[in-house]
């Protein structure tokens, strides 16, 4: 555990409750890969919330800042983008209504898209031009998952039924997916938003749960709503070392 502790030490790293953090840490330890199972939102937390200097794209965004859509397209997906984002990421919305400003956005931001009728190769091209990437250490994380056949559930805010607060709802629609991890009842969920700690809602059988977040902005308003959500809380668009370290912890594998 000396790594993982060390890792948890810098000043990016923001721990709720070290004590319970770590006494759940070692039941994850003890009861190994086979009881494992992680579930992780995409954008913003498997991505870089800032890339090449610049504020990096969402699965939406890619498609909504491309060059190659035409302008009354980016136009409006602006529109949708400065009304519906700060319900998204603020503190002061009851969940139902920011459930359904949510709605909102994803059904109208899904007709702009419709009327373009767009093809796979242009969708190729655009994601091929995004300014969009992994964040650093997503690569290990991956492998290591593979290495000792830990399952890996990405869930997308992008270009399909979900969004950033339905994702519960959208778990419980996949029960077909969670009855094959039903026996793994040590869950790793990963997010970045409010809503992500809602991503289990759906599992049948969960013993432990860790929760990392990811916080990209507005720091001092919304760390300490951060840590009443998640064990951990990442700043400063963190890299996924602290992911590593806990599951090489977990998984007793040697860096």
């Amino acid at each position: 555990m000396e790594r993982l502790r060390a890792s948890l030490k810098q000043p990016h790293v923001h721990l709720a409750d070290e004590h319970q953090f770590f006494t759940k840490a070692e039941v994850f330890v003890s009861d190994g890969p086979g009881k494992l199972l992680v579930l992780a939102d995409f954008d913003m937390t498997l991505t870089k919330y800032y890339v090449n200097g610049e504020r990096g794209c969402t699965s939406h965004g890619v498609i909504e800042n491309s060059q190659l859509m035409p302008e009354i397209y980016r136009q409006k997906a602006l529109v949708l983008r400065k009304k519906y984002g700060p319900i998204e990421i603020s503190k002061d919305f009851p969940q139902d209504q920011r459930i359904k400003a949510m709605e909102e956005w994803w059904a109208k931001s899904h007709d702009l898209l419709v009327e373009l009728k767009m093809t796979r190769d242009t969708v190729r091209e655009i994601v091929g031009r995004a300014n969009i990437a992994l964040r650093s250490g997503c690569d290990e994380v991956f492998a290591l998952l593979e290495s000792r056949d830990v399952p890996l559930i990405i869930f997308s805010a992008g270009l399909a039924v979900i969004h950033s607060y339905n994702k519960g709802r959208f778990g419980e629609q996949f029960r077909t997916v969670f009855d094959e991890v039903k026996c793994r009842t040590n869950v790793l969920l990963i997010g970045d938003s409010m809503g992500d700690p809602k991503m289990i809602n759906g599992l049948q059988t969960v013993d432990n749960v860790i929760r990392i977040g990811f916080l990209n902005a507005k720091v001092d308003e919304l760390l300490p709503t951060y840590l009443k959500m998640f064990d951990i809380v990442l700043t400063q668009d963190s890299n996924m070392e602290v992911v590593h370290e806990l599951l090489c912890t977990v998984l007793k594998t040697l860096l």
